[in-house]
């Protein structure tokens, strides 16, 4: 907490939450109303009145009272902090934590990814029908309150008014579709591209998403030409179904992707689970069926072999157990089955 101090205003400041390149959120004690809330302080810009006063005038702050997959935002108002002024957006407490960190400890299956993105493009869906655009979607602007996703941050929104596009003076660039790194332009699609993204790399496990994206070569011409995917590639336990709609929601060609967050939605909700698959290590599955059924696949290296053993309730199946000399192979078998029974056949 460098800089801030312990009590603004009516706040008593708890501990940091997290931070990001327009500010950072605290845990802190409303004294006027003796409750917990969420403060994001703005880091310093040129006039924090005419910000705010931005904020009021887009609604941005009444507008999504009451709607069930959008945090709370309660009111912005400047304070003056070590000789400046800054603005404070006061903001609901969510005690889950984000997507993102979910994300990092590998506490997403696939059914809860697929669960968190559709309740976002619900958010989303309400935001884009209020004339705005959210332009910041990622995991770390996704918090978890129970077993629901709200999407949150809206210091990048933007008013479409009469037009459908905006335009992005600043943005996430590896979640950016190509028409916002090329032009600055943002739109529907655009925020439905960064929505993909973020399904993408809950589905591929990627925890350290910094490291995945710092070693592509040349990464601001692949962002550029919107193959960031193409470029990393699918491991090969990801259903294809899950390829298809993340496919086309990231499309390089923006008249190709979902139009409208409830086409993504009607996508998603086509889906039909057979097993619920979680990743513990790359070498270790456990899964849950529609009976409540328990299975486990997992590779154990016996002698000059690895062996991939796939249980149920506790029982192996025994012919889809089998053995390899190659560590490849059996990864290659391990995932195959994973992504080969996640969902229903038709």
């Amino acid at each position: 907490m460098t800089d801030i101090p312990s009590e603004i205003g009516k706040y008593r400041i708890l501990n940091e939450i997290g931070s990001g390149n327009y500010g950072t959120v605290y845990k802190a004690h409303d004294r006027a109303i003796d409750q917990v809330k969420a403060i994001k302080i703005l880091n310093e810009i040129k006039d924090p009145q005419d910000f705010k006063e931005k904020l009021e005038e887009a609604h941005a702050l009444g507008k999504f009272k009451g709607r069930k997959h959008i945090v709370q935002i309660n009111s912005a108002d400047v304070y003056s902090m070590s000789g400046s002024n800054r603005l404070i957006i006061d903001m609901e407490y969510i005690s889950g934590g984000s997507f993102e960190s979910r994300l990092k400890t590998g506490q997403l299956s696939f059914k809860s990814s697929v669960q968190y993105i559709t309740h976002v493009l619900h958010a989303l869906e309400y935001i884009h029908r209020s004339r705005m655009l959210h332009q910041d979607v990622k995991p770390a602007n996704i918090l978890i309150d129970g077993n629901i996703a709200k999407l949150s941050d809206f210091g990048l929104a933007s008013l479409l008014g009469d037009m459908p596009t905006g335009i992005a003076e600043e943005f996430y660039r590896p979640h950016a579709a190509p028409e916002t790194q090329n032009d600055g332009v943002t739109s529907i699609q655009t925020d439905i591209f960064a929505t993909g993204m973020t399904l993408y790399r809950a589905v591929c496990h990627y925890k350290k998403w910094r490291e995945q994206i710092q070693g592509i070569p040349d990464f601001l011409d692949i962002v550029a030409e919107g193959r960031i995917i193409e470029k990393i590639g699918y491991p090969s336990f990801v259903p294809s179904k899950l390829k298809k709609i993340i496919g086309k929601s990231c499309d390089a060609d923006a008249n190709k992707r979902y139009l409208t967050a409830s086409e993504m939605i009607s996508d998603l909700s086509r889906l039909n689970f057979n097993i619920d698959w979680s990743m513990k290590s790359p070498e270790i599955w456990t899964g849950v069926d529609l009976q409540k059924k328990q299975y486990d696949v997992e590779i154990v290296k016996e002698g000059k072999f690895y062996h991939v053993n796939v249980l149920k309730n506790g029982r192996r199946i025994s012919d889809k157990c089998k053995k390899f000399p190659e560590v490849d192979a059996a990864y290659g078998h391990l995932n195959k089955y994973v992504s080969t029974t996640t969902f229903m056949r038709r």
